[in-house]
């Protein structure tokens, strides 16, 4: 084997340890809660809110890929989940080392940021665990994107300030609603990934029900009420930054979406849809570097 193919070998493992041993998603989870402590604080110190979603995360989404591969017995299996299946044993390492960590963050963390990550905590779990009569949360009908979009974004973008003992104010209220609608556009696509294996499981999806051509303006729809919504941010946090970043962010995912196919490798959805809740932070900063070179 040539050192170009030992290379991209190399390169291609460590990319699906990063996406299926859960590591990219939990650092998005990370990167929400830093922006939402930096519009408070005006700068990017993380504290244990920021440790626990990031291990809290992996947790949740080891567990989701362990469950979800035995829903998808009797599927036809697809390179994710024979990389799922490769990966297993790691995920399930990480996740007992998460649980570890969990804990560890979780009692360093204020009463009442204790207490609101219990109840979100529940939703979580019962969405990745069938304790409903062997079905999990995501498998009632048209649930499954609602509860992702809520729920992520109320403990990404508020238990941080809960336990910081921030008051949440208006703009924090306006960047939880943002956050409602980004998230609610960048899952929706991992339905159009997903329509046979819920259509064989008999879960009924939006995109199942409206069709890929609906549920894409649908996207393009929230991605629109999101940059409103970014813009008040701006205007509220007193950062031209956010908003910049924002608009680049969005208008990526206005053109990017539409080509997404069901039958693409999965790069295009975990890669590039779960990096856009990193890439956000990541552009406010240099926006904000390049905004003090230039004076």
């Amino acid at each position: 084997m040539s050192f170009v193919k030992k290379l991209y070998a190399l390169l291609r493992s460590f990319t699906d340890l990063l996406l299926y041993g859960n590591f990219w998603i939990a650092g998005g989870a990370s990167a929400m809660a830093s922006v939402s402590l930096y519009l408070t604080k005006g700068n990017w110190e993380a504290d244990h809110s920021v440790g626990f979603l990031f291990f809290s995360t992996l947790l949740v989404y080891s567990l989701h890929r362990i469950v979800g591969l035995r829903k998808a017995k009797g599927v036809r299996m697809t390179e994710r989940y024979k990389v799922i299946e490769r990966y297993k044993t790691h995920i399930l390492f990480y996740a007992v080392l998460s649980v570890l960590a969990c804990l560890y963050y979780f009692f360093q963390m204020e009463w009442k940021a204790q207490l609101f990550i219990a109840c979100l905590g529940l939703v979580s779990i019962t969405y990745v665990l069938p304790v409903f009569k062997g079905k999990r949360l995501r498998d009632f009908n048209f649930v499954k994107v609602f509860v992702v979009a809520v729920t992520w974004s109320a403990i990404c973008c508020l238990m941080p300030l809960i336990n910081a003992g921030h008051e949440i104010g208006q703009v924090h209220y306006l960047y939880f609603l943002e956050s409602i609608f980004f998230v609610f556009a960048i899952t929706l696509p991992f339905d159009i990934r997903d329509m046979k294996l819920d259509n064989f499981v008999g879960v009924k999806t939006l995109v199942l029900s409206l069709g890929k051509t609906k549920s894409l303006i649908l996207v393009r729809t929230a991605l629109a009420i999101a940059l409103l919504l970014a813009l008040f941010v701006s205007i509220v946090g007193g950062t031209d930054q956010y908003v910049i970043s924002r608009v680049l962010i969005y208008s990526f995912l206005f053109f990017y979406v539409s080509r997404l196919r069901e039958d693409m490798n999965d790069y295009y959805f975990s890669g590039v849809l779960d990096g856009t809740l990193i890439a956000g932070p990541v552009l406010l900063i240099l926006i904000e570097q390049i905004k003090n070179c230039l004076g």
